[in-house]
């Protein structure tokens, strides 16, 4: 691995590709090997002026990347270079799906999220979460429990009345959800499970609300959190537009059975083509 640095410092690409090729062959698990060879192909194709030897080489450090992220499919570095590696070659669309494995892989991290933002402004592309804003906590204090109702909402025509719905289930899992819900744990803290509960009560009812005719359309956010809900994409809205500590820990979960679900949610409604 040193020798491949120290060739890579010098520009003496080959010699860092078949210097991280043999720690890989020794370490077959050894992910930055893998990284770093893929980087050293891509510094070649970029190098050049040859659109033949960019586009091998450029395929050259896919090959590479593959085997990182198949060495270890949560770490976002892989797939951000091979998001590079393809949008060089106009695979435009297979470019923005490494980026966004990308998030998936690390969605916490900063870093994680530099590929897909500079394909977006490169491609003119919008990116964006569902602009949905709950009411406030609800607040506790010597054990009771203080719900504040914006009075504007309570004789609306656009289903905004159903957000006390989430107050009512957040005050819920405080006292007593939570425990059910997560029997291990000792503490209560904010969930996936229970942030999800919440909107979810509030797009079923608005929902029914339109069904029914009680109103006639509804709040446009609140007709976005009832098509999330119907699409199956609530949790990943959770994960990505509103975490914060208590809801993070339930992300490593949630990905293990739902990765496919996290990716078609930033496809079909972070990324506005």
């Amino acid at each position: 691995m040193r020798e491949g640095e120290a060739a890579f410092v010098r520009g003496d690409m080959d010699q860092a590709i078949a210097a991280y090729r043999r720690a890989l062959e020794m370490d077959p698990q050894l992910y930055d090997a893998a990284l770093y060879a893929g980087d050293a192909e891509f510094k070649k194709g970029y190098n050049s002026t040859n659109p033949q030897f960019r586009l091998e080489h450029f395929a050259a450090a896919g090959t590479w990347f593959a085997k990182a992220v198949a060495i270890n499919p949560n770490r976002e570095t892989a797939y951000r270079y091979w998001g590079d590696a393809l949008d060089a070659t106009g695979k435009t669309n297979d470019a923005r799906d490494r980026f966004v494995e990308a998030i998936i892989a690390d969605p916490y991290s900063r870093n994680a999220y530099v590929g897909l933002t500079q394909w977006a402004e490169r491609h003119k592309v919008n990116l964006g979460h569902p602009k949905i804003e709950p009411p406030a906590t609800p607040a506790n204090q010597n054990g009771q429990t203080t719900i504040n109702i914006d009075p504007r909402t309570m004789n609306s025509t656009d289903g905004s009345n159903n957000w006390l719905l989430y107050s009512l289930t957040r005050t819920a899992w405080a006292k007593a959800d939570f425990f059910k819900n997560y029997p291990a744990e000792k503490q209560y803290r904010h969930s996936l499970k229970e942030e999800a509960a919440a909107l979810r009560m509030v797009a079923e009812a608005c929902a029914k609300d339109l069904r029914s005719g009680k109103v006639k359309a509804l709040e446009a956010s609140l007709a976005m959190l009832v098509k999330l809900n119907e699409d199956g994409f609530l949790e990943a809205y959770v994960l990505f537009a509103r975490p914060d500590e208590g809801i993070a820990r339930d992300y490593f979960p949630y990905r293990a059975l739902n990765r496919d679900k996290l990716k078609q949610y930033w496809l079909n409604v972070v990324i506005i083509a």
